[in-house]
């Protein structure tokens, strides 16, 4: 009848309306995470073009998202004065456009926090307690580290992130947390001091080189890294970082389903400093 067809006709419409309205929202979340994963490529592609190095040092760094998922990790690298250079490197727990701009957000913090010369560990503090304030953030893991470019005195803290390596390509030092990672709870994190002496490198790295998973399901693991690095030119960081990429996708079988980044910063060889081994445990073989 005439009726049911105007029924019909109304549910027609309806769901045509109904399906406009869902591919609308649908382009509209996927430009969102394209922003969002934009933005961090391009932030994180600047933090290495810090022109030409201080002289006698050198860098190399890697962000690899994972298949599919808007990236969580971030990092950043400048310089502070002629003198000093900064490093910082975030890793949120979660996924998807929200974790990338809360990744964002942190470096901008981490960053602004010490170019106003506060420490290492007072950087998390801080951010620590901005965190706090916001119901929906994720939890994050970070390191920060601020190296003396002429001393290579380096100040770091770690927010529960894996531990960044100092290695000479023979001798490797896992540096170890300074506090737990950031959002869970109130907490403080100290700032510990090392030394990068001529001829090593500092390699900061999220788990997502760790964490990567072989054809029998075991992880990449701190070993394996641990064997790259003592069988790698650590004296190139740029090759180094992409030894370390080829290592882990030749050991990695299905989807990537974590981000992956790693920075490096090498002091060349000149005269002899020690390392001060208070702060370090050294990775046995």
């Amino acid at each position: 009848s005439a009726e049911l067809q105007e029924v019909v006709d109304a549910i027609r419409t309806l769901q045509d309306s109904l399906a406009r309205e869902r591919d609308r929202a649908v382009t509209a979340y996927r430009a969102l995470e394209q922003s969002a994963v934009l933005a961090v490529h391009v932030r994180s592609e600047l933090a290495d073009e810090i022109g030409d190095p201080p002289p006698g040092w050198a860098v190399g760094s890697a962000l690899v998202p994972a298949d599919g998922v808007v990236v969580g990790d971030c990092f950043d690298m400048g310089l502070l004065d002629q003198h000093h250079l900064y490093v910082v490197m975030v890793d949120v727990t979660g996924h998807g456009p929200g974790a990338a701009l809360d990744a964002l957000k942190s470096k901008s913090q981490l960053r602004a926090a010490l170019r106003s010369r506060v420490s290492p560990g007072g950087a998390l503090d801080w951010l620590s307690r901005e965190i706090r304030k916001d119901a929906r953030a994720d939890l994050l893991t970070a390191v920060v580290a601020v190296v003396d470019v002429d001393t290579g005195l380096c100040q770091y803290a770690n927010a529960g992130h894996p531990a960044p390596y100092l290695t000479d390509g023979v001798e490797t030092i896992a540096l170890r947390q300074t506090g737990p990672l950031l959002g869970a709870f109130d907490a403080s994190w100290r700032t510990e001091t090392v030394t990068i002496g001529p001829g090593w490198t500092l390699l900061l790295h999220t788990d997502g080189v760790t964490e990567a998973l072989g054809d029998e399901r075991q992880r990449f693991g701190d070993r394996r890294f641990v064997d790259v690095l003592r069988h790698a030119d650590v004296s190139d960081p740029k090759g180094l970082v992409g030894q370390v990429l080829a290592r882990v996708d030749a050991f990695q079988v299905g989807t990537r389903t974590d981000d992956i980044t790693l920075v490096a910063l090498h002091r060349s060889d000149g005269t002899v400093s020690g390392l001060d081994a208070s702060a370090m445990d050294t990775v046995s073989s």
